[in-house]
């Protein structure tokens, strides 16, 4: 049986994503300093404004963390982040689904080993719930985002040639794309396309989800996120901050809002690496605008220099999350 303050949580979060406003987005960052000051009643007003982000108001992604970053980073974070050609506009919004918000509870109750996989599945399964209004949105928003030009008449790519990869040199991205997927036993394309129905999506949803699904080992490699719990929570703000990846945004909203609803001591962990992916994905250049099936043959350090991109870096260790599971 849950606590009384767990139970009290989830009624509050009902109520506050209901209510969740311009003058709230405006004090997204006022928020966020709240938590990071240890204001615990600030925690529940946190997790709705992500939650109303990432399932019910696509548009207001980048200010609210903006200005969640902003806060959590203070000095930083610059003043003046790269611009978008978007503006938040929480009227055009669509409800929560009430199905939706119970098996987010019921994913946030869970008792049991929630593993990378595991969890990503459960929150994958989310999807299905959200309605096509939302997704109306969503597919109207990703037409202006960077690298999403046209994005409605390019080719679905083709699923990746995995063996072609073996013919490359070593050191190449192609041959150390080939050498993670080996040694870690991942699927080409991270989930399989057909099985979470990217083909109902419309033109340039599935355009962009099937491409983002193809480059994220890519992007790990490039972006200089390695293969670790935190890492993956890093890279999901890092893609939300390129293409407002709506998967990104609804695995990052079920995270923090678990944070905040059963594991406060491991909050700022969560918050400081999605802070410093988000900005980091915010000052990169567009990732979803480089053929990257041309750098292949090329080295990292190669592509990094022809393309200005810096790698990751946090003031975590890559491996925290590990290391805090063995000693618990």
């Amino acid at each position: 049986m849950q606590s009384p303050a767990l139970e009290s949580f989830y009624e509050q979060l009902r109520g506050r994503i209901d209510r969740f406003d311009e003058q709230a987005l405006a004090n997204f960052g006022n928020c966020t300093a709240a938590v990071k000051a240890g204001d615990t009643t600030a925690r529940v007003d946190l997790a709705a404004g992500l939650l109303v982000a990432a399932f019910s108001c696509p548009s207001i992604t980048e200010p609210l963390y903006d200005g969640f970053a902003r806060a959590w980073l203070a000095a930083k974070y610059p003043k003046r982040p790269p611009a978008r050609s978007y503006a938040a506009n929480l009227k055009r919004r669509c409800p929560i689904p009430d199905a939706l918000m119970d098996a987010l509870i019921r994913l946030h109750k869970d008792t049991s080993e929630l593993g990378a996989e595991k969890l990503t599945a459960r929150v994958v399964n989310l999807g299905a719930e959200l309605s096509q209004e939302f997704t109306d949105l969503n597919e109207q928003l990703a037409g202006q985002h960077q690298g999403a030009t046209h994005s409605e008449v390019k080719a679905i790519p083709a699923l990746l040639d995995v063996g072609s990869l073996a013919r490359l040199p070593t050191g190449s991205l192609g041959a150390d794309l080939l050498t993670t997927l080996t040694a870690n036993g991942f699927d080409a394309e991270v989930l399989d396309r057909q099985a979470i129905g990217l083909a109902k999506l419309p033109r340039r949803l599935r355009y962009l989800n099937t491409r983002i699904l193809q480059m994220h080992d890519i992007w790990h490699l490039v972006a200089g996120y390695q293969t670790t719990g935190l890492h993956e929570v890093g890279i999901s703000a890092f893609q939300l901050a390129q293409f407002g990846h709506g998967y990104s945004a609804m695995f990052l909203a079920s995270v923090l809002s678990l944070g905040c609803a059963r594991q406060p001591e491991g909050l700022p962990i969560l918050m400081q690496i999605v802070s410093e992916g988000w900005l980091h994905g915010r000052t990169a250049p567009a990732f979803m605008d480089i053929a990257w099936e041309e750098q292949w043959h090329l080295s990292t350090a190669d592509i990094r220099r022809t393309f200005a991109i810096t790698p990751f870096r946090s003031e975590l260790p890559a491996g925290l999350l590990e290391s805090l599971a063995r000693v618990s």
